[in-house]
């Protein structure tokens, strides 16, 4: 399992997290971007990418969004995004999805584990997961997966661990935690890999539809959807 993240050490000062996401609305509108991601996340570093919009429409000066390249997270297409709410121009990115994943991953591998016993858990991060500026840059993982941001977890067993029908019969006690605890906007596959080479080969997250060959021949033992993944 990865380490967790080291948390941000040098979070914003007081005068800095009044200013984010409060741009000049006169500012042009991908400078304004590029400046409420400098101010919330200063221990990185981003160069722009190119403008975007996700879904149907265009970059409007009233509705504009950015893709970034991180420093710290240089396979990531870090989204920002801003538009007009009640005459006030309203900031939003992923960026808190890349820096929590490692935690979100242990926080789910515990819980799983609680009832499947030693397992693997990856997360896969959907361009869809905005959450406001008004979210708290030092968040835990559980405030996180509180937040509505479309998780997507799978968790891979080992047939060398437990058994399918254990597997299933627990699957029930572990559904029924997670519906207990609101993870709203969270969606969980739960997979039983048919021998340990298979289980073994799993070293990153499938997506939202289950693209490792290994997936071909294993067993689904239960999917928990929360949402749809176009949403």
């Amino acid at each position: 399992m990865k380490q967790n993240r080291r948390r941000i050490s040098g979070l914003c000062t007081a005068a800095l997290l009044l200013c984010t996401g409060c741009a000049s609305s006169a500012e042009e509108p991908q400078k304004a971007l590029m400046r409420y991601m400098e101010n919330r996340y200063p221990e990185d570093n981003f160069t722009w990418w190119y403008n975007a919009l996700g879904g149907e429409g265009e970059n409007t000066y009233e509705t504009f969004e950015i893709i970034l390249n991180s420093e710290k997270y240089p396979d990531a297409a870090i989204h920002a995004a801003r538009w007009k709410k009640d005459g006030e121009f309203v900031y939003a990115d992923n960026y808190m999805a890349f820096y929590l994943q490692d935690d979100v991953e242990a926080f789910m591998q515990q819980m799983a584990e609680e009832y499947f016993g030693e397992c693997k858990v990856y997360e896969y991060i959907s361009k869809g997961k905005l959450v406001s500026s008004a979210f708290p840059v030092d968040a835990t993982a559980e405030d996180y997966l509180k937040s509505k941001p479309q998780c997507i977890i799978t968790v891979f067993l080992s047939p060398e661990r437990i058994t399918l029908d254990n597997a299933k019969e627990k699957y029930k006690q572990f559904e029924a935690e997670f519906a207990e605890q609101q993870y709203e906007k969270v969606g969980v596959s739960v997979y039983w890999l048919p021998d340990a080479e298979s289980y073994e080969k799993t070293e990153s997250d499938c997506g939202p539809t289950g693209s490792l060959e290994d997936l071909k021949n294993c067993d689904l033992v239960g999917r928990i959807h929360l949402f749809h993944i176009t949403e």
